[in-house]
Order: C-alpha cells, then structure tokens, then sequence
C-alpha cells in the first residue's frame, strides 16, 4: 500500500510539474494553479483509495508456503494440471492437480544481467520436467518416451532452419546425463507438421537424413543408443510424404509409432481404416524395415466420440485395430 502512494505522489510530482511548465497553465496565476494542483492530489489520491491490489506484489510478500498452499488451491478449482510460480530471489514453488506441492529456494549467486532471465526459467523448469519424466519412465518400465522438439514456424522472422536444428539439438543433449544414469528408457524424436495457413508443411524430422544425424549425434554423446524417432503416420500424410521412402533411411531408429488417420488435410486424429489413409503401403514399409516395435493409436478423437457408459466399446474397437495393422505388418515380413 505504501509504494502504491509512493508511486501516485511521484505521478503526480512529474504532472504538476510539466503543467507549470506550460504558459497557459500560468496564465492562471499562482494562486489558481495552486488550487488546481492541490484539486488534482485529492483525486489522485482517492484513485489510489479505490485501486484494486496488486496481486503481484501481494504475491511477492507472501511466504513461499504460503502462496505454495495458495496455488495449490486455485489450480485445484480451476483445473489447471500444473504451474510454477516464480518468487524472484525466493525461489519458485508449484502444485499440481494430482495434489503434488512445493517450494524450490533460489540459489544464491552474483547477478550481472537479467536479460532473458524468464526464458531461462522456463526452460530450466521445462528440462527439470522432462528428467523427472525419464525417472519415472524407468521406474516403471516404459521403455520408449516421446519428446515433441521445434518446428519453424511461418511467422518466424527471427529462425532459420539452421537455428532451429540448434534448438533442439540442445533439447535432447541436456537429457543425456540422466538417460546415462538409468537403464532401458529412449527418447524418441517425432516427426511434426508446422501450419501455414491451415496447410501442413515439414517440420522437425521430416528430412529422414537430417534426423539419422540428429539422432546418431545424440548417441555418440551419450555413448549408447537412447535416442530414436517415433514415426507419426498421419503428419506424414498430411505433407504427402512417402513412407516407403522416408522410412528405410531411418530404419531401425524407428523405435515406436504414432498410428491415426485423418482426411489428408487435418489433423484429425481419427482411428485407422475410418479416414482416408492408405494402409498398404503404409505396412509394407515398417514390414521391409522389420520394424517390431509398438503399435500405438493416437486417436484422441475418436474417444471423444463416446461415453463413461460406451468407454469398453471404444477400448475394444482400438484393440481390435492395432491388433489388425500388427498381423498386417507381421504378414508381409
């Protein structure tokens, strides 16, 4: 409260000031300009009154526990997953809807320039997660995680292609020292579309030979193979991009897949054989490779389409589809 009048009396400081400095406010007299500014206090200060809180600052006079408890609970009513919440030289805290919560103190250190400090943060925070993520993947045996990288978008003025592949070259490097620490866990690289216009064009991973590189650079830095590429068969679609030429040249980097149809223009995430893919050539690819990995259905639209009641008819309807497209592939080996 006291640097909110703090900042209204320089505010005002700084106009009666500048009106003084203009001759038609003199032409008034001093005794009439005295008034005049004295009017203009009253009502900067009753704005000052009736001015909602700062929530910012609020938050920063808080402890760490307690706004920790506070966001807790909004996240809770407002279904939000998860979020960080910066405390300047305090530290950070964050919750989750799971009901995880807590406080990370700052390190002390020896500041010299701020700039680019919250893009920093995020992508500290950002890199914690995904370590956190390949923990509990080899906690619990999931042998495969995919880690969506960066696509130039159009509206990009600032990236090139070049600084793109930087990017994300630093990305997956930063995961190395915990995929060395644990056993049986790859990251997997994905294929993804950037959109100009509502039009699908190439992204990352797109150009099988850049992403042999990419992937084959990574595990010569780890110095085992935790790196590889999961193949999503509907971006490829959507760019008209041959799968019976893409994939031999990556051959077996494809450690898993991501299977949904679509209309060739969106991205529709639909289950397989109800959309407009074409299956054959499709299975006749990941069969020449030898490809023996998972068959996994993205088709996040297709549930939306039934009920808590019908949710077995979903699950058996996916079932029986991934078994079909794994006999197809097996068939033609």
């Amino acid at each position: 409260m006291a640097r909110r009048y703090l900042y209204v009396f320089a505010i005002y400081a700084v106009g009666c000031f500048s009106l003084w400095k203009m001759e038609w406010f003199r032409r008034f007299g001093t005794a009439n300009a005295v008034a005049i500014c004295y009017v203009i206090l009253v009502l900067f200060v009753l704005a000052a009154m009736f001015m909602k809180p700062d929530r910012a600052s609020e938050e920063h006079t808080l402890t760490p526990e307690e706004l920790r408890d506070i966001l807790a609970e909004k996240i809770q009513r407002a279904k939000i997953p998860a979020m960080v919440v910066t405390m300047g030289g305090k530290g950070a805290v964050y919750a989750d809807l799971l009901g995880n919560k807590g406080f990370c103190p700052a390190k002390k250190v020896k500041v010299k320039d701020t700039t680019g400090a919250g893009d920093a943060f995020c992508a500290g925070a950002l890199i914690g997660i995904y370590n956190g993520c390949i923990r509990f993947c080899a906690a619990v045996g999931i042998p495969r995680m995919v880690v969506h990288g960066i696509s130039l978008q159009s509206d990009d003025k600032e990236n090139t292609p070049q600084t793109i592949e930087a990017l994300n070259y630093k990305l997956y490097e930063s995961m190395i020292p915990v995929l060395q620490e644990v056993d049986g866990v790859t990251v997997c690289l994905e294929n993804l579309t950037s959109w100009t216009n509502n039009v699908a064009t190439e992204g990352i991973c797109f150009d099988p030979h850049d992403a042999c590189r990419m992937i084959d650079r990574l595990n010569d830095q780890a110095g085992k193979a935790c790196f590889g590429l999961c193949m999503d068969v509907g971006h490829m679609q959507l760019v008209m991009k041959d799968i019976r030429t893409y994939a031999p040249v990556l051959g077996s980097r494809i450690k898993c897949l991501h299977i949904h149809d679509n209309d060739k223009a969106h991205d529709s995430h639909m289950l397989p054989f109800t959309m407009q893919l074409e299956w054959e050539p499709i299975v006749t690819a990941l069969a020449e490779i030898g490809y023996r990995g998972d068959v996994t259905l993205e088709c996040g639209n297709y549930t939306k389409r039934f009920t808590a009641d019908t949710a077995t008819e979903c699950a058996s309807s996916m079932a029986a589809t991934a078994a079909r497209l794994r006999d197809m592939i097996i068939a033609r080996q």
